[in-house]
């Protein structure tokens, strides 16, 4: 069973705020190489304290690339999962989780998701997997649609369309209240900059969205390339 739902992202004009000088240590004045962070700090934390834990922080994430689909994969063990979650994967009230997401991305902005897990200790093969896709196209310059979909095994049977459903509503929330605002407030402080003309702190966890900006950038300026040969 799988339910479908779209979201649009579309950031108001930008604020007029004034300019200020920064003492943070960043390279934000340009003389420095673009740093890297290694940090445990990671955005999911920040945005959705539903899913914040110290579980969370301690997981193991591994990045691969293969040509052009990247991977992040994360394992988090002995999680105590929220109920609509537990009930999803068939976690037992009081038990703990071992649970892993491993995200699939392909050019331009196509994401796979396989969500699972398990009680904790017992063997991977013996849990539950979730997929869902989350696509994104633009609409203009400045707006973006978002959609996303999930679904359960049809062994379920009729609990799979209650679980779908519920699971599409519970995400509502953190993407319309938590993601969407900062994705939107980010966009208005850029003001349409380019993004490394704003010399950005990363992150380690921030690998695979790097090297998939870098993918799409490399593609753009291919197409762009030959756009030129054949005019």
């Amino acid at each position: 069973m799988t339910l479908n739902n779209a979201m649009s992202i579309t950031p108001l004009p930008p604020l007029k705020t004034a300019r200020v000088r920064s003492k943070h240590g960043s390279n934000l004045g340009g003389n420095f190489r673009l740093p890297w962070v290694s940090s445990q700090w990671n955005s999911t934390e920040f945005l959705h304290p539903l899913f914040s834990s110290d579980a969370v922080r301690r997981a193991r994430v591994e990045f691969q690339q293969d040509s052009e689909t990247i991977w992040s994969k994360r394992f988090i063990a002995n999680d105590d999962l929220p109920a609509f979650l537990k009930q999803a994967f068939r976690i037992p009230d009081d038990a703990l989780a071992d649970r892993w997401l491993d995200v699939r991305w392909n050019a331009p902005a196509l994401m796979a998701l396989w969500s699972g897990a398990v009680a904790s200790g017992r063997p991977k093969e013996e849990g539950i997997i979730v997929p869902s896709a989350h696509f994104f196209t633009p609409e203009t310059t400045a707006s973006t649609h978002y959609f996303y979909a999930i679904s359960f095994p049809r062994v379920l049977g009729p609990i799979a369309e209650d679980l779908a459903a519920s699971n599409v509503e519970a995400l509502r929330g953190p993407f319309e209240c938590e993601d969407k605002p900062v994705i939107e407030a980010v966009a208005r402080r850029m003001a349409g900059a380019p993004f490394w003309s704003l010399k950005p702190v990363l992150l380690t966890n921030d690998t695979p969205s790097i090297r998939a900006r870098r993918l799409v950038e490399q593609k753009i300026q291919k197409e762009n390339q030959m756009n030129s040969l054949a005019g």
